[in-house]
């Protein structure tokens, strides 16, 4: 008998302060001015000339940088005498219309990790119930994929859970419609394992995930859960590279104990990354499953705003919600280290965490996901 499964920019500069400056001087002089004879002057030397006209950079002989800049700018000569410093690329806020109810990206503080990497490059396998592909705030960003239920290519979302999940993760952004996903660079590939009524089999499940591997794709969100089966677990472990980023359950149940596990999420397969659900303080989710084993970390999984089905938006509850926002941030460090492996990925994501004390007994790092920690961290020195 065939067991079912229920689915449970534009870049501004902002300039630092004066005392991040390295110690060279700007130094715009008068038109006609010797720049020569200004620098000597002030004991300055030159260290390059500046793309803007009658400018240089300069740096005192003797290190002595505001008696540098006294200098220059009692000098007649001198139009301009200031401290170079140090600037930084960051991301201008998304006018989305939902942006303000979309509490789970400032709660991983996905802001800052948009001024490093925003998944261009990288394709995210949606294993669910489809992808309304024509949603205004998906447009362009699904690629084709397989129903599994109806076995034909057209994976059409009949539900809008899939949507859902699509939009967390790759939704696009500053178009002024509905929400942004973790990763608006990204693009999605529909794997229809689900039905309408979000029910399915694993056989299904099984297969979407065999595809989403022989196809290559790195990063795969299975938003569902079920009971354990063999088939699965073989699939999982024959593609190591990718990774499967899978929900924790909405049963409150914990996973650690074989009689209530929730698969894929308690599957030992190290390319397996499990969510739970967090709320806004940081706190289990009342409905989210749990394993201080079996469960790696924590995201955002109450009133989660995203594309629904029917071209519209809606706020959902569920580790199904959390799921995709660990899978967006992942597809941020892919894209901002495409060499990285499948287990420096999940190193990446799960050894960058901030603490949530009441995860404490609850999952393998007791913290929820850090965007920009986790961006960083697969640019470093990876393990």
């Amino acid at each position: 008998m065939r067991i079912p499964v229920l689915l449970v920019a534009l870049c501004l500069l902002v300039p630092a302060s004066a005392q991040a400056a390295v110690g060279d001087i700007i130094v715009i002089r008068e038109p006609g001015a010797d720049a020569r004879a200004i620098r000597a002057e002030a004991d300055v030397e030159l260290v390059k000339p500046l793309a803007v006209e009658h400018a240089e950079l300069v740096e005192p002989r003797d290190g002595d940088v505001e008696q540098a800049l006294a200098e220059l700018r009692a000098d007649d000569d001198v139009v301009v005498a200031e401290p170079d410093a140090v600037a930084k690329a960051t991301a201008v806020a998304p006018n989305d219309a939902f942006f303000s109810l979309m509490w789970g990206l400032r709660n991983i503080l996905v802001g800052d990790a948009w001024d490093l990497s925003d998944g261009r490059g990288v394709t995210v396998g949606v294993v669910d119930t489809g992808v309304e592909a024509g949603h205004e705030d998906l447009a362009g960003q699904v690629l084709d994929g397989y129903d599994f239920v109806s076995r034909d290519p057209y994976a059409q979302d009949g539900n809008g859970h899939g949507t859902h999940v699509a939009g967390t993760i790759a939704a696009l952004g500053h178009n002024r419609l509905g929400v942004i996903g973790v990763a608006s660079g990204a693009k999605i590939v529909p794997l229809r394992a689900l039905d309408d009524s979000g029910h399915g089999y694993m056989s299904d499940i099984a297969a979407a995930f065999e595809y989403a591997g022989k196809r290559g794709l790195r990063i795969v969100n299975a938003s569902l859960s079920g009971p354990y089966m063999k088939v699965l677990e073989t699939v999982v472990a024959s593609h190591p590279n990718t990774l499967f980023v899978v929900a924790a359950g909405n049963d409150a149940a914990d996973n650690d104990d074989p009689d209530a596990a929730s698969y894929p999420c308690a599957l030992p397969q190290p390319n397996i990354l499990c969510v739970a659900a967090n709320d806004s303080l940081d706190n289990i989710a009342y409905f989210s499953n749990y394993g201080e084993r079996s469960v790696d970390l924590s995201a955002p999984g109450m009133g989660i705003r995203s594309t629904y089905r029917g071209n519209s938006y809606r706020s959902l509850n569920g580790t199904s919600m959390a799921t995709p926002h660990v899978a967006g941030v992942a597809a941020l460090a892919l894209a901002a280290n495409p060499a990285a492996t499948t287990s420096q990925l999940k190193w990446a994501l799960t050894s960058t965490v901030d603490a949530a004390p009441a995860f404490r007994g609850k999952s393998t790092t007791a913290g929820r996901l850090n965007a920009p920690a986790a961006v960083e961290a697969i640019k470093g020195a990876l393990p």
